[in-house]
């Protein structure tokens, strides 16, 4: 659809114009970057929802919980990779030890897999090899994620792991 295209229109205009800029730092004055952020922050967010009460039966204690603090973005990326992907451990404990909301959580993930160069694998680990079963309990059907346009965003961000990023974690 046109409203899927337009955040991979964003990310593969900012790709490309990071790519032109091979062997330079690319550090948080950089436009390209806060364009590719935002655009993947959204891509991520786009359809996704709350767990519901049959995605996990029997859990009464777990469902309360998800009453006073529904589950976020980053609570679906820091559980799952933690689950699917073990080198993801270490950049997990370092964002849920920071001093900042859960809502700025996501944020600085993405900000650190780029500097890690492995935002790439991130994301391929969260689209491809996490059971279709859980990426559901997250994700609506007509979420960005199950979209063909998954694809082209792994492509266009395979790229970006050899660009020497160090973007400021807090901003």
């Amino acid at each position: 659809s046109e409203f899927e295209a337009l955040p991979i229109a964003t990310v593969r205009s900012a790709v490309r114009r990071l790519m032109l800029s091979a062997g330079e730092v690319i550090d948080g004055s950089s436009d390209e970057a806060l364009e590719l952020l935002m655009a993947l922050e959204h891509i991520l967010g786009h359809g996704f929802k709350r767990k519901n009460a049959s995605d996990e039966p029997g859990r009464l204690e777990q469902l309360a919980l998800q009453a006073l603090s529904p589950p976020t973005l980053w609570g679906f990326i820091s559980e799952s990779l933690e689950k699917f992907h073990e080198p993801a451990r270490k950049t997990i404990a370092f964002v849920r030890s920071a001093n900042i909301k859960d809502e700025q959580r996501c944020g600085v993930w993405l900000r650190l897999c780029l500097n890690e160069g492995c935002l790439h694998k991130m994301l391929q680990t969260l689209c491809n090899d996490m059971p279709a079963q859980q990426l559901r309990a997250w994700y609506g059907r007509n979420a960005f994620i199950f979209s063909d346009h998954m694809t082209v965003l792994l492509s266009l961000c395979a790229g970006l792991d050899d660009v020497n990023f160090q973007l400021p974690l807090h901003l």
